[in-house]
């Protein structure tokens, strides 16, 4: 899995997203106690989102500017 890990560490970079490279159980730890693992990607900027209400928002946002959605 750690190629795998590599592998999106290389996507994320090419892209500009930001993420820090975890490389150790301990600094794991630091991030998320919780977790156990010999490396790890976080990051920083990621959530989770409900993209039925971010959609909802955005089509009512655009018709309150004058757009009509169809």
């Amino acid at each position: 899995e750690l190629e795998y890990l590599d592998e999106t560490a290389r996507i994320a970079s090419e892209n500009g997203v930001s993420f820090a490279y975890i490389s150790t159980a301990e600094e794991i730890a630091r991030y998320e106690p919780n977790v156990c693992g010999i490396a790890a990607l976080y990051f920083p900027d990621s959530g989770i989102i409900d993209s039925t209400s971010l959609v909802k928002r955005l089509g009512d946002l655009a018709e309150k500017n004058g757009v009509y959605i169809l």
